[in-house]
């Protein structure tokens, strides 16, 4: 069973992207998406949608330890 932070480098994969190419889609870097996918880190909501909105999914459905809401 995969969880919220495996599922994240999952679809990260899944899209063929590298975490240098999704950091530079969603204004972040490398070693901070290392950190989130790690656990060692939570993103911040703008952080979450970003990621989600480069990946094509929901906040929720990466970080639903969240909360965050569709549309807020």
């Amino acid at each position: 069973m995969q969880t919220p932070r495996t599922e994240l480098k999952a679809r990260r994969l899944a899209h063929g992207m590298t975490a240098l190419k999704l950091a530079l889609a969603t204004g972040s870097t490398e070693g901070r998406l290392y950190a989130i996918e790690r656990g060692r880190g939570n993103p911040s909501r703008d952080e979450a949608e970003a990621i989600a909105r480069a990946l094509g999914v929901r906040a929720d459905s990466l970080f639903p330890e969240l909360n965050i809401r569709a549309g807020r």
